[in-house]
C-alpha cells in the first residue's frame, strides 16, 4: 500500500513540474525597460502586438517602488478598448482605438507614487506575452534652500525613487562626465557642463558646492542619460541671498526718500493755504451790484455840496444819493 500511494505522489510530481514547465515554454517574456521622468514630463510605457487579431485581452499591472504586492490597472478586450482605473486616474492608452491596431501603450504623467514596475500580459494564441516597464521618478533638492547666503556651502541632491537601482552600479568620474553602465549623468550650470575642481565636487547623485560665489548663480541642470537614446533633466535655480548690510542700507535709503516726499508734498499744502489767505477781497456795494446786473449807470451826488452855494463841503458829512441815468 506504501509503494502504491508513493508511486502515484510521484506520478502527480511528474505531471505538475511537466505543467509548469509547459506554462514557461508558452510565455515570451521581454527584458524590462527603463523610463525616466521628472515628475512633470509624460511618460511611454511600450505595448504592443504584431498581429492584434490574435491578442483576446491585455492586462496592466503594477508593482509599486515603494510598496508591497501589485495591483491590476485595466483590463483591455474588444468589449471594453480603454484603460481606465479607479486608483491610477491619469493613466490612459496612448491610442484611442489602439486595441484594434494592436497597440496598448500607456501614456501619462507619472508622480513618485507611480514610480515602479509595471507588466503589459498579451493573452490570446499561445505563446503568451509579458512586456516589462520599470518607472523611476527623480527630482533635485538644495540644501539650504532659498537665496544662498556668499560664502556658504551648498549641497544638490538628485532624489530617484528607488536608489538602489543605481547603487550597484560602479560609477566613474571623468572630466564633466558621470558613466556607469549604460548611464551617463552630467550637471551643467546655465547650460555649460560643471568641471570638477577644489570648490565643485559631484557624483551620480550629488553635486557640493564650497564657499558659494556670485559667478555660482544661475541654472542647474541634472540630467541622466541611457545608452538607448533616452534622457531626463531636471532644472533648479540658484540666487545669491542679500547680505544683512545691504538690507539696511536699502531700508535707510528707502526711509530717506519717502522722508523728501513727505516734506516736499507738506511745503505744497502750506504754499497752496498761504495764497488762499493773502488773495485781496473785493467789495462791491449792493447798489453796484444791482447796476451791473441790469447793466444801469449810476452818478453819486454829494448833498453839502448842493447845499453849500460857495461849493464848501462838509468833510464829515458822508450822505449821498444816487441818481439813475438812463441812456436815450
Amino acid at each position: 500500500m506504501k509503494c502504491l500511494l508513493l508511486g502515484v505522489s510521484l506520478l502527480l510530481g511528474l505531471l505538475n513540474s511537466g505543467t509548469a514547465q509547459d506554462e514557461d515554454d508558452h510565455e515570451i517574456r521581454d527584458k524590462p525597460s527603463l523610463v525616466l521622468s521628472n515628475g512633470s514630463s509624460p511618460v511611454l510605457l511600450p505595448c504592443s502586438a504584431p498581429s492584434p487579431d490574435q491578442i483576446i485581452e491585455v492586462q496592466w499591472t503594477f508593482t509599486p517602488a515603494l510598496g508591497n504586492g501589485g495591483v491590476r490597472l485595466c483590463t483591455i478586450k474588444n468589449e471594453k478598448p480603454q484603460c481606465s482605473s479607479p486608483q491610477y486616474q491619469n493613466v490612459k492608452l496612448a491610442e484611442s482605438n489602439g486595441f484594434k491596431k494592436g497597440n496598448y501603450s500607456l501614456w501619462f504623467t507619472p508622480t513618485k507614487r507611480d514610480a515602479g514596475n509595471y507588466q503589459c500580459n498579451l493573452y490570446g494564441e499561445l505563446p503568451n506575452k509579458v512586456i516589462e516597464t520599470y518607472v523611476m521618478v527623480i527630482s533635485v533638492s538644495v540644501t539650504p534652500a532659498g537665496p544662498i547666503p556668499l560664502g556658504s556651502s551648498v549641497s544638490l541632491t538628485c532624489e530617484m525613487s528607488d536608489p538602489s537601482y543605481f547603487n550597484s552600479i560602479d560609477w566613474k568620474i571623468k572630466n564633466t562626465k558621470i558613466t556607469g553602465g549604460r548611464f551617463e549623468i552630467q550637471w551643467k550650470r546655465n547650460r555649460t557642463l560643471i568641471h570638477k575642481d577644489k570648490r565643485h565636487k559631484f557624483d551620480f547623485r550629488s553635486l557640493n558646492i564650497s564657499k558659494f560665489q556670485p559667478s555660482d548663480v544661475g541654472r542647474y541642470t541634472y540630467t541622466i542619460k541611457i545608452k538607448n537614446g533616452m534622457s531626463c533633466y531636471y532644472n533648479l535655480l540658484l540666487e545669491i541671498a542679500a547680505s544683512p548690510k545691504n538690507s539696511k542700507k536699502s531700508i535707510i535709503i528707502t526711509g530717506a526718500v519717502v522722508g523728501v516726499v513727505l516734506v516736499v508734498l507738506a511745503l505744497i499744502i502750506i504754499s497752496l493755504l498761504i495764497k488762499r489767505k493773502c488773495k485781496p477781497a473785493v467789495f462791491v456795494t449792493t447798489a453796484q451790484n444791482a447796476a451791473q446786473d441790469d447793466e444801469v449807470n449810476y452818478a453819486t451826488v454829494n448833498l453839502d455840496a448842493l447845499g453849500n452855494p460857495r461849493g464848501r463841503v462838509n468833510r464829515s458829512s458822508e450822505a449821498a444819493v444816487y441818481a439813475e441815468i438812463k441812456p436815450n
